[in-house]
Order: structure tokens, then sequence, then C-alpha cells
């Protein structure tokens, strides 16, 4: 292997290192970036959770918060329904006694009366039957114990002081009694207006009760339909969360599907470069002419060059001569089986070639400007561009012009052949 061909080779080789430098960066930016993407989606899921544990949080307050306030209430109703009835039992026991004691004193002050006037008349008649006998003895002793009627007429007078005393005992007592009697029933109406006067206390203080109640029923309103602004507050904040999770969900997903895109597109343009690069590469034993210039969209076979596997060969007008150029006619012969040149004869049927130029040389090979003057007059021309020089040369017809510019242009240092600018 000459030099050229170790420097090709070296070029190749930096190149191909280069390549595979550039899709291995480009692979773990990709990397990075799906990593960099599913930690945010990672970070998005647990924030998400985060708000849908507060949510839950909140509606467990707020349920709890519910249950306080109804246990409240209910503890209020039976409170004041508790205290309400303490009161009119209160109420209905003071009365009772109190209906109690003065039908108890009345009684008593009525047996106590007629225990007296029986006593007064029991009294009274014993008395008065005593007075009788006493009189009766009297007169029958009046005669006899003359001496005893003044002492008779005392007793008698004795007794009906007694009596007349015992008499004004009973109204007095009579009157006493019924003085008390009076008193205890302005004590009763006294009691009845106390009774009243508490019963309006307990209506007043029911209604303070179903007042508060009432308001403590707003206060409960007011933190509901504030629990209920914030539930919605945190159900929207959530929405929202869910709307940009889906959205950051979709632009991963189409980051993924862009990046899976273009590394596709890169595998298949390095798998295509590949495939170009191994199509080209002449010097590999399966290298086949003809089947590369079907691969460059062209037929392998034409009048005027002959195509084999290892070999291409036809007649060109080479444009030769340094003082005067002029076109000759020349024999060329592409020939990889040996030593990889570009060669040309006389004739067809020389042993001895007139020049050529290895393969590893040849950079280019392109058709001149349309619009140059000099060559207008032979638009099959080609130039075939090496290190050194440019050789110029005409093609019998336009498909042969196509045979030798792919031909050339498949070993050469370039894909496919290139129109000048």
């Amino acid at each position: 292997m000459d030099e050229a061909q170790r420097r090709e080779q070296d070029r190749l080789e930096a190149e191909e290192y280069a390549r595979q430098n550039a899709v291995e960066l480009e692979r773990r930016r990709f990397e990075e970036e799906k990593l960099r993407l599913a930690a945010e989606a990672a970070n998005a899921e647990v924030t998400k959770a985060e708000e849908e544990r507060r949510l839950q949080e909140a509606k467990a307050a707020e349920a709890l918060a519910m249950k306080e306030v109804r246990e409240m209430e209910a503890r209020m109703r039976e409170e004041a329904v508790r205290q309400e009835i303490l009161d009119k039992q209160e109420i209905i026991e003071r009365l009772e006694w109190e209906n109690q004691a003065g039908e108890t004193a009345r009684i008593e002050m009525e047996e106590e009366a007629r225990k007296r006037e029986k006593q007064r008349r029991l009294s009274q008649k014993n008395r008065k039957k005593e007075a009788d006998k006493k009189i009766q003895q009297a007169r029958r002793l009046l005669s006899e114990k003359e001496k005893e009627a003044t002492g008779l007429m005392s007793a008698i007078e004795e007794v009906e002081g007694q009596m007349q005393a015992e008499q004004q005992a009973f109204q007095s007592a009579e009157s006493r009694l019924k003085h008390e009697l009076a008193r205890a029933q302005q004590d009763a109406r006294k009691n009845q207006t106390e009774a009243r006067r508490v019963a309006d206390a307990g209506k007043r203080k029911a209604a303070d009760l179903h007042k508060q109640l009432q308001e403590a029923k707003q206060e409960l309103a007011r933190q509901k339909a504030a629990a209920e602004a914030e539930g919605q507050k945190n159900a929207n904040m959530m929405k929202k969360m869910r709307d940009e999770a889906k959205a950051m969900k979709a632009k991963l997903q189409e980051v993924a599907k862009r990046k899976q895109a273009e590394e596709k597109a890169a595998a298949d343009k390095a798998a295509a470069e590949a495939k170009a690069a191994h199509d080209a590469n002449w010097k590999r034993g399966d290298f086949d002419f003809s089947l590369r210039l079907r691969q460059l969209g062209i037929a392998a076979t034409s009048p005027d060059v002959t195509v084999e596997s290892k070999k291409i060969s036809g007649f060109l007008m080479k444009l030769g001569g340094s003082l005067r150029p002029k076109w000759s006619k020349k024999y060329f012969v592409l020939d990889l089986r040996w030593d990889g040149f570009l060669k040309y004869y006389a004739k067809a049927t020389s042993s001895k070639e007139k020049g050529g130029w290895a393969l590893e040389s040849v950079t280019r090979c392109i058709a001149p400007s349309a619009s140059s003057k000099k060559y207008a007059q032979h638009p099959d021309t080609i130039i075939i561009e090496t290190e050194e020089r440019s050789i110029y040369c005409r093609a019998p017809n336009e498909l042969a012009k196509r045979h030798w510019m792919l031909a050339i242009s498949a070993v050469g240092n370039q894909a496919k052949p290139t129109s000048p600018q």
C-alpha cells in the first residue's frame, strides 16, 4: 500500500471515528433529555399526588367540621330541651308544693275550726245540762239552801262568761284562719305570677337559644360555602395541574417521537452512508461494476461502453498537446483487478498503455458548464480531475458519457458525478 492509499485510509478511519463520536454524543444528549423529562414527569406526578392528598384532607376536615357542628346543634337542642324541662318541672313542683301547702293549711284550719265548734257545742251542751241540773237542784234546794242561790247564780254567770270567752276565742281563731287562708291564696296568686314570669323568661331564653342556633346555622352555612369554594378552587387547581400534566405528557411523547424519528433518520442516514461506502468500496472482492451502475440508476449495457464486473472499457476522444491541443481517439480502460488504474491506449488491441492515473488520485469527474463557449459545441465532454491535472475527454453520446462519469465517480474520491456551478 503506497503513501496515498494510507493517507486515504487514515482519512476514512478519522471520518468514521468522528461520525461515531457524533452519533454517540447525540445519543447521550437524547438520553439526558429523556431522563430530564422523566424527572419532570415524576415531579409532576408527586405534586399531583400531594395536591390530591391535600384535597382529601380538606374534605375530611370539612366532614369533621360538619359532624362537630351537627353534634353541637344536637347538644344545644338537648340542653335547651333539658333546661326547659327542668324549669317547667321546678315551676310545677313549686306550684304543687305551694298548692299542697295552701290546701293543707286550709284543711288543717277547717279541721281545727270543726274541732273547736264540736268542742264548743259539746261543752255548751254539757254545761247546759249541768246548768239545768244545777238549776233543778237549786230550785229543789232553793228553799233548803237559799244561801246557796247566790253562789249558784255566780256559777251560772261564770259559766256564761266562760262560754262567751270561748266563743270569742273561737271567733278570733276563725278570723285568724281566714286571714291565713287569704294570705295563702294571695301567695298562691303570687306564685302563679312568678310561674308566669319564669315561663316568660324561659320563652325568652328559648328565643335567645333559637336565635343563637340560627346564627350558628348561618355561620355553618358560611363556613360550608367557604369550604365548598376552597374545594372548587382546589378542584380547578387539580384540573389545571392534570391539564398541564397531560400537556407535558403530550410534549414528552412528541419529543420522544421526534427523538425517535431523528434517531431513526440518523440511523437510516448512517446505514445509508455505510451502505454507500460499502457499495463504493471497489477494493472489496465482490464489487461489481454492472451492479454498481444499476445502483446509481443507469443500465449496465451500452453499445459504446463495455461493462464487466471488474472492468469498463471503450473509446473516448482525449484532448492532448500543450502547444496546439487537439482531440485524438483513445481506448480507455478502468481496470480494478490488479493495480486500480485508469489507463488509455492508442488502440483497443494495444498492450502498452499511453498513459494513466491511479484511482486514488482521481478527485472528481464532472461535465463542463453548459454556458462554456469552449465546449458548447461538444456537449458530451467530461473532465476527469486528479490531484495533479485535469483531463478533458469526449464521449460518443450522452449514454456513454453517463456510463464513464458514473463509473469513474463510483471508484474515485466522490460519491456521485458533479456538474459545475
